[in-house]
């Protein structure tokens, strides 16, 4: 299965979800804590980079999952913008950076190596263990109601 990134300009709103998401890789992700039944918050918290005076000053991850005390972030690819963000935020709220769970298109290749973004996260200081492979959620619940291929 080929599992495709997560497209810029995919978001909305569906009606089993009933507000405003920006992917619909995050969509998925909450038809997921739901079927789990873990309480979640969409976009609950931006946090400020105070010492930063221009350019990405601010990162607002994707969701916050109380019985966890975690974030999640969910990203299909890492670009310029999301790398440098990522690496701020392990820079400057590293207690958060480190329980952060961020979900990747793919964990691992056929082969065993770490995929591009994975490598990344991992080079940046995120815990190998705190990444989520995407294939793999849908792989085990692409037969919820709505899901989105």
């Amino acid at each position: 299965m080929q599992v495709q990134p997560a497209q810029t300009g995919s978001g909305g709103t569906k009606p089993d979800i009933g507000f405003y998401t920006r992917s619909k890789w995050e969509r998925n992700m909450i038809r997921v804590f739901r079927k789990e039944g873990w309480e979640f918050q969409y976009e609950p918290r931006e946090f400020e980079f105070t010492e930063i005076r221009r350019g990405n000053r601010f990162y607002l991850p994707d969701f916050f999952l109380p019985h966890e005390n975690r974030f999640v972030e969910v990203k299909g690819f890492l670009d310029k913008d999301s790398k440098t963000k990522l690496k701020r935020f392990m820079k400057y709220y590293p207690e958060y950076a480190k329980r952060l769970w961020i979900v990747v298109d793919r964990k691992f290749t056929r082969s065993g190596n770490l995929p591009p973004t994975c490598g990344q996260l991992v080079l940046m200081g995120y815990p190998i263990q705190n990444i989520w492979d995407y294939a793999s959620v849908c792989s085990q619940n692409r037969r919820l109601p709505n899901w989105e291929d």
